[in-house]
């Protein structure tokens, strides 16, 4: 009886460990989620601003930048998987990961069509057996995501778009609708048409003239196109960063809430062993000192 009781202590001992652990990596994971909302909200107010002038420019841009142009039939397809680095969020990355199993097998993409380039461990630990094709895996690049870290991701998917390697450009990743909720969001990077702009009206002054951009806005695009979706996959992965710190905060409090349930119950179980115990040893002492009477 001594070594259950010494079993259950240990076990107690355990519980509440763990259930400090969950409870410490809840509040950090809430402290960061506040500063990736703050970043997340100030690069989105941007990224319409950005969307606004480019719908402007758009409109007055002679000919049609590459990035810009559409093909006729899309037959290989580059997805981008944007997932966590580390597990403990609940079911982020698995949801991310069962999404683009289904995108494939929705669309019929065979393994020459469908390309996959991961920004996250998770994702492409769990998707390794699909027979596609895999693009350098840009990892830790969610440590410390910057608009500077989205360059050579953009010129890696810009250059296969022109080349041909690639006839369409997809992102997948959660999208932040609160702190207790997500979801799983689908967003064409490249060809950069005219229909992801939102339409907007020319601009013009009191006067009915039209608006004058210094350089010519042909000259404009060139380097806005490039950089409007760099600002999209970086506003993206600002999304999922705050989507994963969400889903870590509401994954360690249930984590720390069934610690305390089970510490109780553990407490009950503990409590109930002792006092058989001290029941048996009484009933021995007595059954003793009967027999030493007779």
């Amino acid at each position: 009886m001594a070594t259950g009781l010494k079993t259950i202590r240990k076990r107690i001992q355990s519980v509440r460990n763990t259930q400090k652990i969950t409870r410490a990596m809840k509040m950090v994971a809430a402290s960061r989620l506040r500063r990736a909302q703050a970043a997340m909200l100030s690069i989105r107010r941007y990224s319409n601003e950005l969307r606004r002038l480019a719908g402007l420019i758009a409109d007055r841009v002679e000919g049609i930048h590459p990035l810009m142009v559409p093909r006729d039939t899309v037959r290989r397809e580059l997805i981008v998987v944007v997932s966590g680095d580390r597990g403990l969020c609940g079911s982020f990355n698995a949801n991310i990961a069962r999404a683009v199993r289904r995108r494939i097998e929705r669309e019929g993409l065979r393994p020459e069509e469908a390309t996959l380039l991961f920004i996250g461990r998770k994702a492409a630990e769990s998707l390794r057996d699909l027979p596609v094709r895999r693009e350098t895996l840009f990892m830790d690049t969610l440590k410390n995501p910057s608009s500077e870290a989205m360059t050579p991701i953009i010129d890696l998917l810009a250059q296969g778009y022109l080349r041909g390697d690639h006839d369409r450009v997809t992102v997948v990743f959660n999208r932040f609708r609160s702190a207790l909720a997500q979801e799983i969001a689908e967003e064409q990077l490249f060809p950069v048409t005219e229909n992801i702009f939102e339409p907007q009206e020319i601009a013009r002054d009191a006067a009915g003239r039209d608006t004058l951009f210094e350089p010519s806005p042909a000259v404009i695009a060139d380097h806005l196109v490039p950089h409007f979706a760099a600002t999209e996959l970086y506003h993206d992965l600002m999304e999922s960063v705050a989507s994963e710190l969400s889903a870590r905060m509401n994954a360690m409090e249930a984590a720390t809430k069934n610690a305390a349930e089970m510490t109780g119950r553990l407490l009950v179980a503990y409590n109930k062993a002792r006092q058989n115990a001290i029941t048996t040893e009484l009933m021995e002492i007595v059954g003793g000192a009967e027999a030493q009477s007779a």
